[in-house]
């Protein structure tokens, strides 16, 4: 199951970001979206080395949602090449994240919407966790860091404060 690499060692990288859906959902609300982003640049960053691809994760991260058909496409298309039976939607799945969000862009309270735009990455992520099992049969990556646990926190600092922001009467 472990691939041997050009220098004759065992590849034992995974095969994009190994999280856990419900990992994702976690930092993605508490930090109203920015875990996204990381998302976003850890597994390009993965595919750019997989691929030796000529390109920036750090710039499609920023940029999500003009590349993430791009990269939703290559995790299909690589799930192909593996033999994984299960595929995604890709386009689907873009026009949802695009339009969930761009919904920041709503007026106050409906912008809100928008903090679920990890609702399609949920599916991107089952079929991730799949190359990565099938690869190394791991343990997917379910443990919160320090960083992570900051994030947690001042997430829930911020969504008490914005709670607050919405619920004050605005005569106050």
């Amino acid at each position: 199951m472990e691939q041997i690499t050009e220098q004759g060692n065992f590849d034992t990288s995974p095969e994009f970001f190994p999280i856990t859906p419900n990992k994702l959902i976690i930092m993605s609300i508490c930090t109203l979206g920015i875990y996204e982003i990381y998302w976003f640049y850890r597994n390009w960053k993965y595919l750019k080395i997989k691929k030796q691809l000529k390109i920036s994760p750090f710039w499609r991260s920023i940029f999500s949602i003009i590349f993430c058909y791009s990269l939703f496409k290559h995790i299909n298309n690589y799930a192909k090449e593996k033999g994984i039976e299960e595929h995604i939607s890709q386009g689907s799945l873009a026009f949802a994240y695009i339009i969930i969000t761009l919904s920041i862009r709503l007026p106050d309270p409906y912008w809100i919407v928008s903090i679920i735009a990890f609702l399609p990455l949920l599916s991107v992520q089952k079929l991730i966790n799949q190359l990565n099992h099938f690869k190394l049969q791991i343990v997917i990556n379910n443990k919160y860091s320090g960083w992570n646990i900051f994030g947690i926190i001042s997430g829930i600092i911020i969504w008490g404060l914005i709670i607050l922001g919405i619920l004050m009467p605005e005569n106050a």
